[in-house]
């Protein structure tokens, strides 16, 4: 998995922009079953990207990777918040079962219903961490 930063000035203002391999992160989304029409899968795969680069950001979900998200697209950390749980919950309730039980094996019960934000966003991160074999 390749991964460049680079830092800009613009404006008096440091513009970050890196590159991950998104290939394997779109594949894995459409996998379980997360449109491309909405918004939430364009906030996962940025927030998943973010993760790859700084493991830390699983530890502030809420304080600094949404905030990242919402600065990137322009948005409120709240709309990133929920645009992801919608996302989430189209997948529970419409994608590929098999996949999900795949990648969330013993993460999430089945009798518990959709997972949080957080587990779902360090799940995938973690699946593409081992399959990346890092």
């Amino acid at each position: 998995m390749n991964a460049q930063i680079a830092y800009q000035e613009q404006n008096n203002v440091q513009v970050v922009e890196f590159q991950v391999e998104t290939n394997v992160i779109h594949e894995l989304l459409l996998a379980i079953g997360i449109p491309q029409n909405i918004y939430g899968y364009a906030y996962t795969v940025y927030a998943v990207q973010l993760l790859l680069l700084d493991e830390e950001y699983r530890h502030c979900i809420t304080k600094r990777l949404y905030v990242d998200i919402a600065e990137r697209f322009g948005t409120k950390p709240t709309r990133v918040e929920r645009a992801i749980r919608h996302a989430i919950s189209v997948a529970w309730l419409h994608g590929n079962t098999k996949f999900i039980d795949h990648v969330f094996v013993n993460c999430v019960r089945p009798d518990k219903g959709v997972p949080t934000n957080s587990v779902f966003l360090s799940r995938l991160f973690y699946y593409i961490k081992e399959a990346s074999g890092k």
